[in-house]
């Protein structure tokens, strides 16, 4: 066995993703942010998000999918999931 060093997240909701993702692999999009802190996006580069008074949020824009979350509400996206199955639109998972 070798010792190594490395860190080590367990990635366990949205916002821990979208942190190490914005720490590892910037979004490309272009964002501007007034009087707004905190706030962790995620978006196609050919989008500008303009956040205005906006702080602690997750935005997601994925194809046809758009997510904004408070970061302490974040782990809770499984249940949009669970209602997005319950109501047969599976073209969004």
């Amino acid at each position: 066995m070798q010792p190594v060093d490395y860190d080590w997240s367990d990635v366990g909701n949205l916002a821990t993703y979208l942190s190490l993702k914005e720490k590892y692999q910037p979004s490309q999009a272009p964002v501007m942010m007034i009087n707004s802190k905190n706030n962790l996006v995620d978006a196609p580069e050919d989008m500008l998000v303009a956040l205005l008074g906006i702080d602690d949020m997750c935005i997601v824009k994925k194809e046809n999918i758009l997510l904004i979350t408070k970061q302490k509400n974040a782990e809770q996206v499984h249940l949009i999931v669970n209602q997005l199955k319950e109501h047969d639109q599976q073209m969004f998972l």
